[in-house]
């Protein structure tokens, strides 16, 4: 079958080499897209695609052109699946630091396992989830010791922890400072 040859002379010929290649292409992006669906309205596209082409030239084009969107859309679908789901993550932890907060019980919320929301977290993010929670409450943390002038204990608690012992031990860690001494260097920059 040369280039400009067209379809209509060698039509089984072109046709099954047209379909194992679809074939093939929809078995992997079935695979990544982990949907039902998605087979069936592959095989549709690729039967549009196929009618499209007069020549062999234009059913390698239309078929790579078939192949490129199928998998870049696969794939876009699986990144914004996990950007979704750290997203949420992200916002859920902004808004509710304050509060006695765990993995399992955000990926429940989300109906996924904790270990896989762990791991897309991290790399995400670049950080694992407690040191992401812990980034958050100290960051608030400085928001309170720099305009206020509430108590330590109430400042803990207001970033989700219930001993302010412990709270100082961890801004010093996360910090290098005492809160005491972070306020009375932050008192005077409003």
């Amino acid at each position: 079958l040369s280039e400009q040859e067209e379809i209509g002379k060698q039509p089984q010929k072109a046709t099954t080499y047209f379909f194992t290649i679809v074939d093939l292409a929809n078995d992997v992006i079935f695979e990544l897209a982990e949907d039902k669906e998605v087979k069936e309205s592959v095989r549709k596209r690729s039967i549009i695609s196929h009618e499209n082409s007069r020549n062999v030239v234009d059913l390698i084009n239309n078929l790579c052109d078939f192949i490129s969107d199928l998998m870049k859309n696969s794939l876009m679908k699986k990144r914004d699946n996990i950007n979704i789901h750290v997203q949420q993550t992200r916002e859920y932890l902004k808004s509710h630091y304050s509060e006695k907060i765990s993995l399992d019980s955000i990926a429940r919320q989300m109906k996924i396992s904790p270990a896989h929301l762990s791991s897309i977290f991290k790399k995400e993010i670049g950080i694992g989830f407690s040191r992401y929670l812990i980034n958050v409450r100290m960051e608030e943390a400085k928001k309170y010791l720099r305009s206020s002038r509430y108590s330590l204990k109430e400042i803990a608690n207001a970033v989700g922890y219930n001993d302010a012992g412990y709270f100082s031990v961890l801004f010093k860690k996360e910090t290098g400072i005492s809160p005491g001494e972070f306020r009375r260097l932050h008192q005077f920059r409003i």
